[in-house]
């Protein structure tokens, strides 16, 4: 049976396409949902704040909105003594956070959770407007003009960018963040598909963003159509696939220490 109420607030629901959503702005569920957006890895990349410690900092108060996590020394003594917390975790959580200051502009429009704006959209935005200032003076126009942005999407990006929540929120959180200018694609690897395996010496997204500015993508399975495979140590099963197709005839390009990712992606 389909519900008509939110379970977290009791909120009326209203449905579009498949899914249901609870129009509460003030619902702790969806202020909780768009935290752990905010903190994940593909947003301001913030890690020892999951869902668990963001439900509990939420239900004591000692974060409201996205800005008060730079303000969490407010509540030290009272964080660092919960329940199975600590000076030292508190500390490390304390250094990612700062970590979190000085982020792409594709990892900020990410983590502020514009609706219908995916990972790739947030991309497109980034690399077609490159600042932040450029993107909240954009029109629907402009938004149009990007490939892949349909009229839906385009008006619910403006309609978001006008409400003035939203404008206050940016503005309380430019206080403590610093916004890296993103880097325009090359598309020198356009239609081409990569493979990142095992465990090389930056994370997955740092190649990742690489190999997508110059207009590349990152597929998950090996197959007669890859083009390159990056590979780190323990790399498993698509190695050895991507080796087999190579004794078979397939040309894939095998970038297999981080001298030669760097030569081929600099």
């Amino acid at each position: 049976e389909i519900p008509d109420k939110c379970p977290v607030c009791g909120h009326a629901l209203i449905q579009d396409g498949p899914q249901l959503f609870c129009q509460n702005p003030d619902c702790n569920g969806q202020i909780l949902g768009k935290m752990i957006q905010f903190v994940s890895r593909d947003g301001m990349n913030i890690v020892g704040l999951g869902g668990s410690i963001l439900e509990v900092f939420l239900e004591r108060g000692y974060i409201q909105s996205y800005a008060d996590i730079y303000r969490l020394d407010r509540f030290e003594k009272e964080i660092v003594g919960l329940e199975k917390f600590g000076t030292r975790k508190y500390q490390n959580l304390q250094k990612s956070i700062q970590e979190s200051t000085n982020v792409t502009l594709s990892q900020f429009l990410f983590a502020l959770g514009i609706p219908l704006v995916g990972k790739k959209t947030v991309k497109d935005l980034a690399r077609t407007f490159l600042t932040l200032d450029n993107f909240l003076s954009t029109t629907y126009k402009q938004l149009l003009s990007i490939p892949d942005i349909n009229t839906k999407t385009a008006s619910g990006i403006m309609e978001w960018l006008e409400d003035e929540n939203h404008k206050g929120m940016i503005q309380d959180l430019m206080q403590y963040i610093q916004i890296k200018e993103e880097t325009k694609s090359t598309n020198e690897l356009a239609g081409k598909s990569f493979i990142i395996t095992g465990t090389l010496k930056n994370p997955r997204q740092y190649y990742q963003k690489m190999i997508e500015e110059r207009g590349g993508k990152v597929v998950g399975s090996v197959s007669k159509k890859t083009y390159a495979i990056l590979i780190g140590e323990n790399a498993g099963s698509k190695e050895t696939k991507a080796r087999k197709l190579i004794e078979d005839g397939v040309n894939i390009i095998v970038l297999d220490n981080e001298d030669k990712i760097n030569d081929f992606l600099k």
